[in-house]
C-alpha cells in the first residue's frame, strides 16, 4: 500500500482553494491528501507585508509544517517569509513561484514581471535574481504594474480583471520587447489564455508550481 503523502496549501484569498483543486483534478492522486488553509489577514489590500504580518505567517507556516509532507505558499508576496520558514523545517515549505522563475529564465534573460499589486513585484524580483545567480546569468527585469486591476478582483469580477491584465502586459510587451512574461500573483493566472498571441512565453504560478509539487513529492 503507497504511503499517503500531505499537500498542505496557504492561500491568502478563498478563492485560491477552487483555483488550485482544479489543478490537482488533472491528476490521478489517490496518495495525497489536500489541506488548504485560507488566511486572508497575511494580506492586507494593499499587498504591504508589516513586521506583524511577517511574524504572523512564520507562525502559521511552522503550524502547518508540522502536519504536512510539503506547504505550498501560493502568496508571492508572502513567499520571503516561505524562504525563511522553510530552513526552519529541512525544506517542507515551498513557494510556488520559485519553479516559475526558474522556467521563465532558461527563455531568456529579459522578464517581464507584471502584478497588480507593487509590493508583489520586489519578491519576485529578488527570486528571479537569486535564481539567476544560482544559474550564473545576468537578466535584465522590466516591472509592470497594473493600477486598478487589483480592485477588480476583490470585486470578483474574474472576467474584467483578465482583461485588464492581458490589455496591459500586451502593451508593455509592445514597448519593451521582453524574452518572457511572469504572472506575479497566483490570481492573475485567469489572464494567461488571453495573452496566447502576445509575442512571448508567459508564465503563471499555480499549474507550474502544483506541477512541481507534486514531483517533489513523488507523485508525478
Amino acid at each position: 500500500m503507497t504511503d499517503q503523502k500531505t499537500l498542505t496549501f496557504l492561500h491568502t484569498a478563498p478563492s485560491h482553494v477552487a483555483r488550485f483543486d482544479r489543478l490537482l483534478a488533472a491528476h490521478d492522486l489517490t496518495a495525497l491528501r489536500v489541506q488548504h488553509h485560507v488566511n486572508e489577514a497575511l494580506l492586507p489590500h494593499d499587498g504591504r507585508l508589516t513586521d506583524d504580518l511577517k511574524r504572523n505567517a512564520l507562525s502559521i507556516f511552522m503550524q502547518l509544517s508540522s502536519g504536512a509532507d510539503m506547504v505550498l505558499c501560493t502568496c508571492s508576496t508572502l513567499g520571503p517569509v516561505a524562504d525563511i520558514a522553510a530552513e526552519m523545517v529541512d525544506g517542507r515549505v515551498w513557494r510556488i513561484d520559485r519553479p516559475m522563475a526558474q522556467q521563465a529564465l532558461k527563455t531568456g534573460q529579459h522578464i517581464l514581471v507584471a502584478a497588480c499589486l507593487a509590493p508583489s513585484i520586489m519578491p519576485t524580483q529578488r527570486l528571479l535574481m537569486a535564481e539567476a545567480d544560482e544559474a550564473q546569468l545576468l537578466p535584465m527585469i522590466s516591472p509592470l504594474i497594473i493600477e486598478g486591476a487589483w480592485q477588480l478582483f476583490l470585486d470578483n469580477n474574474e472576467t474584467a480583471y483578465a482583461a485588464a491584465i492581458a490589455q496591459a502586459i500586451k502593451d508593455a510587451v509592445q514597448t519593451t520587447k521582453p524574452d518572457a512574461v511572469i504572472l506575479a500573483q497566483a490570481s492573475m493566472d485567469c489572464a494567461e489564455p488571453l495573452l496566447n498571441d502576445c509575442g512571448v512565453p508567459v508564465f503563471s504560478t499555480p499549474h507550474i508550481g502544483v506541477a512541481a509539487a507534486l514531483d517533489e513529492l513523488g507523485l508525478i
